[in-house]
Order: C-alpha cells, then structure tokens, then sequence
C-alpha cells in the first residue's frame, strides 16, 4: 500500500499550519516555499483540506490559511481519508456471511491500519520531528 503525494504534500502543509497554530494565518507562498510544494498545487490540495473541515482560508492583508481543529484533533487518518477517501483491503460484500480467509485477513489489516492511523495525530508528528533534530544538532 501507498499512499499518493497529495497525502504526503497534503500532511507537510497541515503540519506547518499545527507548528504555527497559535501564531497566525499562514499566506499559501510561505507554505509552498516552505515545504517545497508547488504553489498550484498546494492551492488544490488546500481547498480539499477546506471541504473536509480541516482548515479555513481568511481573507484580507493579514489573511491566509489556519487549522480549524487544534493539532491534536487532527489524524493522519483524517488526512488519509481527505485525499484517498475510504480506505478498503478487501472488495468483500459485507452482505456476504462467510468470508473466505483472504478477506478475514485483509480486513483485520485493514482494521490495524486505520487503528494506528487515527492514533497518529499532527500534535504527535511536530513532536517527533522536534526530537529528530534536537538528535541532529551539534555543537562545537
């Protein structure tokens, strides 16, 4: 399983948002210059992000983009689900009452997966990144 580059640009753009939460609005070329998005791309992928409730563009001078939620509240899963929509391993009708054990497999992975997914908030992922480069400084 892979996930598309708009799940991966999609995740560096919320993630810049969750780092300046508190802060401001965000303008869309700071972002894309940032995180090294093509702009009209990010423009795309922002306008997903505003249908699915996770962020909201303000206009004006001092306009540009925030989160909606709070870091914490937003997954990886919601953003899995924002740009790949529904997540399914396994076409079994659900209608069916004796799974073959492929699909008894498949759907318990299916299950881990969003699982993990949905444990994985952006509040965890800036944590992460603060403690890799806190690793990676050195001093002389």
């Amino acid at each position: 399983m892979r996930f598309s580059i708009k799940v991966k640009y999609g995740l560096q753009a919320l993630l810049e948002l969750a780092a300046n939460y508190d802060k401001k609005t965000l303008k869309i070329g700071e972002m894309a210059n940032k995180q090294k998005i093509p702009i009209r791309y990010l423009e795309q992928l922002l306008l997903v992000l505003k249908r699915r409730d996770l962020v909201k563009s303000v206009r004006g001078k001092s306009g540009g983009y925030m989160l909606l939620k709070r870091p914490f509240e937003i997954t990886m899963l919601d953003v899995v689900l924002a740009f790949e929509g529904a997540m399914e391993f396994c076409a079994c009708s659900s209608k069916v009452k004796k799974k073959n054990i492929v699909c008894e497999v498949l759907t318990e992975i299916e299950s881990c997966v969003k699982e993990k997914l949905s444990s994985i908030t952006l509040d965890d992922m800036l944590a992460r990144d603060e403690k890799s480069k806190k690793l990676h400084t050195y001093n002389i």
